[in-house]
């Protein structure tokens, strides 16, 4: 590749990248409302869960105001999450090896792909 070519592709790759920040910043915001309606659908498991490790049920990270939002929902239940901790941990374990088989399966080895 020339070096204009490789300028022009850096620039390319900024300008996506800025694109897209902005795109997802502006649909990324939750209302106070949409924040509710979350917290209000999550089990006791759930609030636990998100307020300890920041992920929902599906091992997908949680939005900050929702974070905080589940330990304000925890505190106003009087909430004992030290009694999910085993539930918490099997989860995380579990997640952690779905990861691992789905890295060894698509990425095992540098370069190669299995498609």
């Amino acid at each position: 590749m020339t070096m204009l070519k490789q300028y022009s592709m850096h620039r390319l790759s900024k300008r996506i990248a800025l694109l897209a920040w902005v795109l997802l910043s502006g649909c990324a915001s939750l209302t106070s409302q949409q924040i509710t309606q979350r917290i209000d659908t999550m089990s006791d498991f759930q609030l636990c869960l998100g307020a300890q490790t920041g992920m929902d049920s599906q091992a997908f990270d949680l939005d900050v105001a929702i974070v905080a939002a589940a330990k304000e929902r925890i505190a106003q239940r009087k909430l004992d999450c030290s009694s999910k901790h085993d539930e918490i941990v099997r989860f995380l374990v579990t997640s952690l090896k779905q990861e691992q088989k789905y890295r060894e399966i698509y990425f095992s080895r540098p370069g190669f792909w299995r498609f």
